[in-house]
């Protein structure tokens, strides 16, 4: 405890005795209720009002980047930050609308980019997606208030993070999806187990 601390309760014991002692000798019982029932009062109030704040604070929050991309980076940040890809796909169109979407493989990630029909290479981070061992690397940092890896239980990832906004099922019903569109997220789980992370902007689905 320090000298201030010390000084703080001092006080406030001289006042709690000093208070008791005006209402032992004047006998105003009453008056002592209606205190107490005041400061009940604004210790449920200020009770609250932590408690909301708390939670505020601990809420899940989307995520905006993740192993070092961010979500809309552009291809030339993406290639200061990382590197050149080992490997780029070709450029598809999206789920048959004018967007088109393109893929840069990575040791331990996947990027897709995302681009309109203007004839030139999708240029905006759509999704950053672990690929191999990297995918037992936590999806959040230590202060986030969960750490979903490669290798959590589907069991995990409901716990941590609650109903998922939509799912997918694949190979057969061993494997699935599941989209967390508030939060930028969508797993690959196979058997049970998280086996690929992405942080997404938009639904992934088999």
């Amino acid at each position: 405890m320090t000298i201030g601390d010390g000084i703080f309760y001092s006080t406030l014991l001289l006042v709690v005795a000093g208070f008791f002692y005006f209402i032992t000798t004047t006998r105003r019982w009453k008056t002592l209720g209606k205190v107490f029932g005041v400061l009940a009062l604004a210790g449920v109030v200020v009770g609250g009002v932590v408690w909301a704040y708390v939670s505020y604070e601990d809420r899940l929050r989307p995520v905006t980047e993740y192993m070092g991309v961010e979500l809309g980076a552009s291809r030339a940040d993406v290639i200061l930050a990382l590197g050149s890809p080992r490997e780029e796909s070709g450029i598809q169109r999206f789920d048959d609308t004018s967007e088109l979407i393109q893929f840069l493989y990575y040791d331990t990630l996947v990027l897709a980019f995302i681009g309109d029909d203007s004839g030139e290479a999708p240029n905006v981070v759509t999704s950053v997606c672990t690929r191999g061992s990297s995918s037992t690397r936590p999806y959040y940092t230590e202060e986030d208030s969960f750490n979903i890896t490669g290798g959590s239980s589907e069991d995990d990832v409901y716990r941590q993070l609650g109903s998922s906004s939509d799912e997918s099922i694949g190979n057969g019903g061993t494997a699935k999806i599941i989209n967390y569109k508030a939060l930028n997220i969508s797993l690959h789980i196979t058997e049970g187990v998280v086996e690929t992370i992405c942080m997404t902007d938009r639904k992934i689905s088999f």
